[in-house]
């Protein structure tokens, strides 16, 4: 009988502590409830999440225009009679837009897990119980663009170096008009963006209820860090030439009158760049906090019959911190407990049903035979 009263109370303590913690996805609740006296309970949980985000453009881009338009270069010499020279009108129209290169985007929202609930109650006189929580989030964005833009153009435009001599009649040269618009539009090279939504969840501690010179120990670590790494190379050479000739027209050794009339020459150049290497970086830190839950009845402290407390003598924040205490205390807003208490108790329950019936089948089962006379 002695041998199962002591399995009995070696069995409850590994009991309840094996089955007193309960990690979930969304929400971490840690329990340490309800042991015995002279026990050692320690819980462990690391809760680590790592984001990493790599993005990396480079755009070689090369625009090289030769534009040649020629209606000069016209002779007309040794003429008896009259002598009309006129020539056409040049237009050269080149457009270069280079526009919405190399665009990087991240969004990355990464919240808590959600809420965690430490709950240090219940155990008995001279027991030693310990939490360690340590939660940490890494979020890494890496963002490179480079950009190489060549533009070169080379416009020529001739109407000129018209010829009309020794000619008998009257002489005119009429050159046409020169027309040159050249318009380069950069914009919106290497665009970078990228916003962090990071948070660490709230914790709610409660240590309460326990016996005397019990030590109760709770550490919890809360890890938030964002790295935001962003690179904009561009280059960017726009090299424009343009000769446009009206001119270098000749009459000579003519008998009758001679004019010479040469055309307008117009030339526009547009050169726009706009929105070079533009990088946003946002990072917003929320912490995520629970629901407030209803309050369950303060239980009475073991031991010493004192009541703890009331609840909301303290919260504990996100951040680093332990508790240590002989009598308990009360914490912050008290969650439900949601460990493994239920199932706990009901092996308990069985685990004392066979015990009495054990007791029961020695005690009833008569009196043993006499032993032999030697």
């Amino acid at each position: 009988m002695i041998r199962k009263a002591a399995l009995l109370i070696i069995c409850l303590p590994i009991l309840t502590q094996t089955l007193s913690q309960q990690v979930l996805a969304e929400q971490i609740t840690i329990v340490v409830d309800g042991n015995s006296s002279n026990s050692s309970n320690e819980a462990n949980v690391h809760v680590e999440n790592n984001t990493t985000v790599n993005q990396s453009n480079e755009a070689n881009i090369n625009n090289n225009v030769d534009v040649n338009a020629n209606t000069g270069n016209n002779s007309a010499n040794n003429n008896s009679g009259d002598v009309n020279v006129t020539t056409g009108d040049v237009n050269v129209s080149t457009n270069i837009n280079n526009e919405n290169i190399n665009s990087n985007h991240a969004d990355i929202a990464n919240c808590c897990n959600g809420a965690t609930d430490i709950k240090i109650s219940g155990n008995g006189s001279n027991s030693s119980n310990t939490v360690n929580l340590t939660n940490s989030s890494n979020s890494n964005i890496n963002q490179s663009n480079k950009a190489n833009i060549n533009n070169d153009i080379n416009i020529k435009a001739n109407t000129g170096n018209n010829s009309a001599s020794y000619n008998g009649g009257n002489t005119t040269i009429k050159t046409g008009n020169i027309k040159s618009e050249t318009n380069i539009n950069n914009k919106n090279i290497n665009n970078s963006y990228a916003a962090s939504l990071t948070g660490t969840n709230s914790v709610s501690a409660i240590i309460i209820g326990n016996g005397e010179n019990s030590v109760n120990i709770l550490n919890v670590t809360e890890s938030n860090v964002t790295n935001t790494n962003v690179t904009n190379i561009a280059n960017i050479t726009n090299n424009v030439i343009e000769d446009l000739n009206t001119g270098n027209n000749t009459t000579d050794g003519n008998l009758g009158d001679v004019a010479i009339l040469t055309g307008g020459i117009e030339s526009i150049v547009n050169i726009n760049n706009e929105n070079i290497n533009s990088s946003t970086a946002i990072t917003t830190c929320i912490t995520c906090k629970p629901e407030t839950p209803e309050e369950p009845e303060t239980p009475e402290e073991p031991g010493n019959g004192k009541t703890p407390p009331p609840p909301g003598t303290s919260y504990v924040q996100p951040g680093s911190g332990s508790s240590n205490g002989g009598n308990g205390g009360a914490a912050g807003a008290i969650l439900p407990v949601t460990g493994g208490l239920p199932l706990t108790y009901m092996l308990t329950l069985i685990f004392f049903l066979t015990f009495l019936f054990g007791l029961y089948l020695r005690f009833s089962s008569g009196k043993s035979p006499p032993a032999e006379a030697k």
